[in-house]
């Protein structure tokens, strides 16, 4: 994991030196949902994630815990806690 975070880093530093910033911007985040569809797809196949959910489901799910965790005022812990519900129901049912 460490090795993709500093290639990242790495991506978003040179986009960063590019001219115009909010394309540098609108570009990596492309890059990072393109590559967590990747990441859903594999992990769907091998069966450790439920088949019946999409990225856009997931982004709206996201969305949805992070305003949750705003509306309750939460801080960091509970913000990790209902991540962890989210992601608990992602795995594939048995």
């Amino acid at each position: 994991m460490s090795d993709y975070l500093r290639e990242r880093t790495e991506r978003a530093r040179a986009l960063a030196a590019r001219d115009d910033p909010g394309e540098a911007l609108e570009l990596f985040f492309r890059e990072l949902l393109d590559a967590f569809g990747e990441l859903l797809e594999r992990a769907q196949r091998a069966g450790t994630v439920r088949e019946d959910i999409t990225v856009t489901q997931i982004k709206a799910l996201l969305l949805g815990v992070l305003t949750a965790g705003d509306w309750l005022g939460a801080d960091a812990g509970t913000r990790r806690h209902l991540a962890d519900v989210l992601c608990t129901g992602f795995r594939p049912r048995h």
